[in-house]
């Protein structure tokens, strides 16, 4: 990975695999992505990739995300996740 030719990918391929297959049983998927700034690209696209509108985006900073993807928060993780929490 990343060219570290020492790297053993069958790990991360079974986990990859693992996790396609937990994606597909799952109904209704809620992404709920905390603190995963733009820094961190590949956290954003693979929520944005299986929430299917239902992507809830925890960013005291960089909370916006497409309203075809879900919603962002822009708050803290404890006070937004209290605030969800007190909503259900």
């Amino acid at each position: 990975m990343f060219g570290d030719w020492g790297w053993g990918g069958l790990p991360y391929e079974k986990q990859q695999q693992r996790l396609a297959s937990w994606i597909s049983s799952v109904s209704k998927l809620v992404v709920v992505e905390v603190g995963a700034g733009k820094a961190l690209p590949t956290v954003r696209r693979f929520g944005e990739r299986f929430s299917a509108q239902r992507l809830i985006r925890i960013n005291l900073r960089e909370s916006t995300t497409n309203p075809a993807h879900g919603v962002g928060f822009e708050a803290t993780s404890v006070a937004a996740l209290k605030m969800l929490d007190a909503q259900l």
